[in-house]
This record gives structure tokens, sequence and C-alpha cells, in this order.
């Protein structure tokens, strides 16, 4: 297998793992959740206590999945950001299907994980300070999918306003699935890279223009 496949190889294993250890049984105590439900919707039998959520959640492991199988080279903040999306998701996933406390806990801290790595991908861009491809469409649809998906998070929460317990209409997982795509699309954009001072001709830097040196 290619090394650059291999961290998306591994990903969706780990994926693949946490569906199978669901539908096992996930051990531990109930998480403490309010009486409309973690997150609005109300638990169900069987092995996927919230299945809206639950299966919703692995839109946000897929995201990262794909980021880190994707073949366009990236910097290493980017690459931690995708593993970090892909491990939110995946335990986003364990906590809804199972609502247990631990896995509560696990969700806090992947959560933070993710907003952490995002952070410093961010912080990387903003140094690189280059164009990006795509025009503004690039740069504001993501931005656009992730204030939608806030405001479903913002009103869709347990008492609130677009909280239905008992539909499989959720907004908190419409908000899993517009962060997923939002994420997706600012993270698979890379600033281009500088061109080495090597391969640029002696004529180019005379000139002021940037052009490959003859090979």
């Amino acid at each position: 297998m290619h090394r650059r496949r291999l961290p998306a190889a591994l990903a969706l294993a780990t994926v693949g793992a946490a569906v199978a250890w669901a539908f096992a049984g996930l051990p531990g105590s109930p998480a403490p959740c309010p009486v409309a439900g973690c997150d609005c919707e109300a638990p169900r039998p069987g092995p996927i206590r919230q299945p809206a959520n639950a299966w919703s959640s692995l839109g946000l492991a897929a995201a990262g999945v794909m980021l880190l199988g994707a073949p366009s080279p990236r910097h290493a903040t980017g690459y931690a950001a995708a593993a970090a999306l892909a491990a939110a998701g995946t335990v986003a996933f364990v906590f809804h299907a199972g609502l247990t406390a631990w896995a509560a806990r696990l969700d806090g801290l992947a959560v933070g994980a993710l907003v952490a790595a995002l952070a410093a991908h961010g912080w990387y861009r903003f140094r690189a300070a280059r164009p990006y491809s795509g025009g503004w469409a690039a740069v504001v649809v993501p931005w656009a999918l992730l204030a939608l998906g806030a405001l479903c998070w913002a009103l869709g929460r347990s008492g609130g306003p677009w909280c239905r317990p008992g539909s499989l209409l959720q907004a908190h997982a419409a908000w899993h699935l517009l962060a997923a795509a939002g994420l997706f699309l600012w993270l698979r954009r890379e600033p281009p890279r500088r061109r080495s001072a090597s391969r640029i001709s002696p004529r180019a830097l005379a000139s002021g223009r940037e052009e490959p040196a003859p090979q």
C-alpha cells in the first residue's frame, strides 16, 4: 500500500471497528443527558440509541478519511486537522450510538483536539499569506456551510426551538453534515507552494518574472 494512503486506511479501519463495537454493545454507565435527550434526539431501543445523530457523525469521519487519502501534497497542519476530523467524527458516533458517560467525556476531548488542529492550520494559512485558487466561492462557501451548521447546532439543542426529540430529522445531525462539508471544502484547498529559488532561471530573476529554469 502506498505510504500516503496508509493514514486514510487506518482511519477507515478505526471507523469500521467503532461501528462494529457499537452493534456489539458499548459498555459503561449512561451519560447524564437532559430529559429531552442528549443533543435533543430521544434515545431509542437497540444498539444505536440516537440513529440520526450517530450516523450523521460519520459524515465528519468520512471527510477526514478522504482528506487523509487525497493525493495532493498537504502541509503537516493540514494532515493533523484531517486526522482530528476523522477522530472527532468517529468518537461522536460512539457517543451518540451508546450514550455512555465515558464516550461523552471523550467526545469533548476530541472536539477540543479538532479545534486546536484547525486553529493551527488556520495560523499556517495566515502566515503563508498566499492566494487561493477557485475565487471567492472557495472561501465563502465553506464558511457559509459552517455558519448554517452552527445555527442548526444552537437552535437544535435540547430544549431549543428546533428541538424535536422524536423526529429522525435532527438539527444536530444537520450540524454534523454541514460542518463535515464546510471543513472538507476548507481543508482540501492548500495554499500553493512557493517555487524553489533553484528552479528559477537567472534571466527570470533579472526581469522580475518567475519562470522555471531550463532543464
